[in-house]
Protein backbone atom coordinates (compact mmCIF):
# COMPACT_ATOMS: atom_id res chain seq x y z
CA UNK A 1 0.00 0.00 0.00
CA UNK A 2 2.87 2.40 0.78
CA UNK A 3 4.36 1.86 -2.68
CA UNK A 4 1.08 2.89 -4.31
CA UNK A 5 0.84 5.97 -2.07
CA UNK A 6 4.47 6.90 -2.79
CA UNK A 7 3.92 6.51 -6.53
CA UNK A 8 0.76 8.60 -6.30
CA UNK A 9 2.60 11.33 -4.35
CA UNK A 10 5.41 11.39 -6.92
CA UNK A 11 2.86 11.85 -9.70
CA UNK A 12 1.16 14.64 -7.73
CA UNK A 13 4.47 16.43 -7.21
CA UNK A 14 5.43 16.03 -10.89
CA UNK A 15 2.04 17.41 -11.99
CA UNK A 16 2.37 20.34 -9.60
CA UNK A 17 5.86 21.18 -10.90
CA UNK A 18 4.63 20.92 -14.49
CA UNK A 19 1.71 23.26 -13.76
CA UNK A 20 4.07 25.80 -12.15
CA UNK A 21 6.33 25.66 -15.19
CA UNK A 22 3.35 26.15 -17.52
CA UNK A 23 2.10 29.04 -15.37
CA UNK A 24 5.51 30.73 -15.60
CA UNK A 25 5.45 30.36 -19.38
CA UNK A 26 2.08 32.13 -19.54
CA UNK A 27 3.03 34.92 -17.15
CA UNK A 28 3.54 38.52 -18.11
CA UNK A 29 6.15 41.03 -17.06
CA UNK A 30 5.21 44.56 -16.08
CA UNK A 31 7.99 47.00 -16.93
CA UNK A 32 8.44 50.19 -14.97
CA UNK A 33 10.28 52.45 -17.41
CA UNK A 34 12.32 55.15 -15.66
CA UNK A 35 13.90 57.92 -17.73
CA UNK A 36 15.65 59.48 -14.73
CA UNK A 37 13.75 62.76 -14.65
CA UNK A 38 13.72 63.32 -18.42
CA UNK A 39 10.08 62.18 -18.58
CA UNK A 40 7.51 60.80 -16.19
CA UNK A 41 7.76 57.15 -15.28
CA UNK A 42 5.78 54.98 -17.68
CA UNK A 43 4.83 51.33 -17.83
CA UNK A 44 4.40 48.59 -20.39
CA UNK A 45 3.46 44.92 -20.27
CA UNK A 46 4.87 42.02 -22.27
CA UNK A 47 4.17 38.30 -22.33
CA UNK A 48 6.98 36.26 -20.84
CA UNK A 49 9.60 36.34 -18.12
CA UNK A 50 11.99 39.29 -18.36
CA UNK A 51 13.29 39.27 -14.79
CA UNK A 52 16.86 39.10 -16.11
CA UNK A 53 16.44 42.72 -17.27
CA UNK A 54 15.56 44.08 -13.83
CA UNK A 55 17.56 47.23 -12.95
CA UNK A 56 19.19 47.47 -16.38
CA UNK A 57 19.50 51.02 -17.70
CA UNK A 58 20.37 51.92 -21.27
CA UNK A 59 23.52 54.11 -21.45
CA UNK A 60 24.91 52.59 -18.27
CA UNK A 61 28.11 50.62 -17.88
CA UNK A 62 26.14 47.41 -17.40
CA UNK A 63 25.71 44.48 -19.76
CA UNK A 64 25.40 45.89 -23.29
CA UNK A 65 23.52 42.81 -24.51
CA UNK A 66 20.78 43.41 -21.95
CA UNK A 67 20.66 47.08 -22.88
CA UNK A 68 20.22 46.13 -26.52
CA UNK A 69 17.50 43.66 -25.58
CA UNK A 70 15.58 46.45 -23.83
CA UNK A 71 15.93 48.70 -26.87
CA UNK A 72 14.74 45.89 -29.16
CA UNK A 73 11.71 45.31 -26.95
CA UNK A 74 10.71 48.97 -26.87
CA UNK A 75 11.62 50.17 -30.38
CA UNK A 76 11.31 48.67 -33.85
CA UNK A 77 13.98 49.01 -36.57
CA UNK A 78 12.67 52.44 -37.62
CA UNK A 79 12.97 53.74 -34.06
CA UNK A 80 9.23 53.84 -33.43
CA UNK A 81 7.94 52.73 -30.05
CA UNK A 82 6.93 49.11 -30.38
CA UNK A 83 5.00 48.74 -27.09
CA UNK A 84 2.00 50.45 -25.59
CA UNK A 85 3.40 52.88 -23.03
CA UNK A 86 1.02 53.41 -20.14
CA UNK A 87 0.96 56.46 -17.89
CA UNK A 88 -0.62 54.56 -14.98
CA UNK A 89 0.51 51.36 -13.34
CA UNK A 90 -1.39 48.45 -14.95
CA UNK A 91 -3.22 47.28 -11.82
CA UNK A 92 -5.44 44.90 -13.80
CA UNK A 93 -2.37 42.90 -14.86
CA UNK A 94 -1.57 42.30 -11.19
CA UNK A 95 -4.77 40.28 -10.75
CA UNK A 96 -2.92 37.35 -12.32
CA UNK A 97 0.57 36.25 -11.26
CA UNK A 98 3.17 38.36 -13.04
CA UNK A 99 6.67 39.72 -12.73
CA UNK A 100 7.57 43.37 -12.21
CA UNK A 101 10.92 44.82 -13.32
CA UNK A 102 12.45 48.29 -13.43
CA UNK A 103 14.35 49.29 -16.55
CA UNK A 104 15.33 52.70 -17.79
CA UNK A 105 17.28 55.14 -19.82
CA UNK A 106 20.12 57.29 -18.50
CA UNK A 107 20.34 60.66 -20.27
Amino acid sequence: MNKKRDAFNKIKVANYKASLKLERLNMKTIFIYDQCGQATVSFFVLEGDYRHLNNVYVNSLEDEDKQQEILNLIYNEEGTVNVEMLQNFPVEEMRQPCYVVVVGFLP
